[in-house]
């Protein structure tokens, strides 16, 4: 979907009811989404997609672009959650989302994203450029495989889970 008139005049309201926009059909990047404020999602912690009340993207590889993402409220990932999947995500402003649960998954994006070199799954957080493998961008990870971010606070503070030597971990980082 494309929105000649842009975001400011183009508007998909959730109205609360749960998430607005859901990619999960296995899209590939030729599903587009572009040019749209959404706004107005809202799902509960029990709900049966708690996450992306904004948009959510599970199991597919939509392009994602030049959209205002703003008032949702999710437990995790209320502007986007993205997983299973390759999105491209550019050009988004993702602003006043909010989280329903433990002060995680507001302002900015995160997910998992495949390695394009081995195939593995890898923890992402989304800029304006796409996704940026978390382990790029943390110092020492000792004996870490970074595999799923879940959400991300105000303070920059990015949960997860990944894999040491001795198994499935949760992480949390936490920006210097």
């Amino acid at each position: 979907m494309l929105s000649t008139a842009g975001p400011d005049v183009t508007i998909i309201d959730g109205t609360h009811s749960g998430n607005v926009v859901i990619f999960q059909g296995g899209e590939t990047h030729d599903a587009l989404l572009s040019g749209f404020t959404i706004r107005g999602g809202f799902a509960p912690e029990d709900s049966a997609h708690p996450k992306g009340d904004g948009i959510l993207i599970a199991g597919a590889s939509p392009a994602i672009a030049d959209n205002d993402i703003v008032d949702n409220v999710a437990c995790a990932g209320a502007g986007l959650e993205a997983f299973s999947g390759s999105p491209h995500i550019r050009h988004n402003h993702i602003h006043g989302n909010r989280s329903s649960c433990i002060d995680f998954g507001a302002g900015e994006v995160v997910g998992l994203g495949l390695d394009a070199k081995n195939g593995h799954s890898q923890a992402v957080r989304f800029d304006a450029t796409g996704a940026v493998a978390l382990e790029s961008e943390v110092t020492s990870l000792d004996d870490w495989k970074l595999q799923l971010a879940n959400g991300v606070n105000d303070s920059g503070v990015i949960i997860g889970s990944g894999k040491r030597t001795d198994g499935q971990h949760a992480f949390m980082l936490v920006p210097d």
